[in-house]
């Protein structure tokens, strides 16, 4: 990381502030490595090929996990659905008799339960698409004769019939998915209106991270800035400390120092001379 810079000293040199910001966009980066690197190049293609195997790494990923928490909706119960009663007319001659109301009828609702063989489906590919060493973190292949196997026995062999029942409920995994992050990014937006964000969720979230990544760099640099504008007043206080001459009193206080001196003096000699006279007998 380069070293931080105050503002003060950038804004009192406008030279060096000039050569400082060539430095820091146009010949370094952050971390004090050059821009003009001739390897830059294969690095580049290298990193853009690393991103494209994190991003199919990750799709892969969400729909491993969208299979694997796909559940079956409850089933609906039937409910009761009452018939309005007919009312017979008859000619004016005869009197009108009101019919009797039939018995409600009961009408069941279609189930919307799973079929069997797309549970079974539902069961076999989740484990089938991450079969991995867990203590390797390698992915085991299977054998020739086991994957030509699952894939000619049901439910595999009828994964093109049930890639219609799959697809909707694929989508709403992911989609619940999409909601609960956008949920993350978005707390104070009303539920029902999180769907609204689903478009923007990408760019929403590289610009949280790249906020963060600022208020991180900010944090590690404001102290350090903090901690050498600290050491150079303490360093200025020193050196004005040691340069300043000790002051001697004058005027009143030199005259009143002098007197306490003299009247110091005078009772240390009267002292004296009482000891050496002769006491009487």
């Amino acid at each position: 990381m380069l070293p931080p810079i105050d503002d003060a000293v950038l804004q009192s040199n406008p030279e060096f502030a000039t050569l400082y910001n060539t430095l820091t966009t146009a010949v370094l980066n952050d971390d004090g490595s050059t821009m003009n690197d001739p390897s830059s190049k294969e690095r580049d293609a290298i990193r853009e090929k690393l991103k494209k195997h994190r991003l199919k790494a990750a799709k892969e990923h969400l729909l491993i996990d969208a299979l694997s928490t796909i559940f079956p909706p409850p089933p609906v119960e039937p409910k009761p659905q009452l018939q309005k009663p007919k009312r017979t007319t008859t000619t004016m001659t005869t009197s009108t008799q009101p019919s009797e109301p039939p018995a409600p009828s009961i009408q069941s609702s279609t189930s919307t339960e799973l079929p069997a063989p797309l549970i079974d489906l539902l069961l076999l590919l989740p484990p089938l698409l991450t079969t991995t060493d867990l203590d390797q973190q390698q992915q085991i292949p299977l054998d020739p004769a086991t994957l030509e196997l699952l894939l000619t026995s049901p439910p595999l062999s009828d994964l093109p019939t049930l890639l219609p029942h799959l697809w909707p409920l694929l989508s709403g995994s992911l989609q619940t998915s999409a909601l609960s992050l956008a949920r993350h990014v978005h707390p104070s937006t009303n539920p029902s209106y999180l769907h609204r964000h689903l478009p923007t969720l990408g760019a929403s979230i590289a610009s949280s991270t790249t906020s963060l990544s600022a208020a991180k760099r900010d944090l590690t640099t404001h102290p350090r800035l903090d901690a050498a504008a600290a050491v150079a007043d303490l360093q200025a206080r020193r050196g004005d400390a040691l340069a300043t001459p000790r002051v001697r009193p004058r005027g009143p206080a030199r005259r009143a120092r002098a007197l306490r001196l003299a009247a110091r003096g005078r009772s240390g000699l009267s002292d004296c001379r009482d000891e050496a006279a002769p006491s009487p007998h």
